[in-house]
């Protein structure tokens, strides 16, 4: 996945 996306990490995290 894209590390410099810092919206994707907070998806992932919100997904979870």
């Amino acid at each position: 996945m894209v590390r410099q996306s810092p919206f994707l990490k907070w998806f992932v995290m919100r997904a979870s």
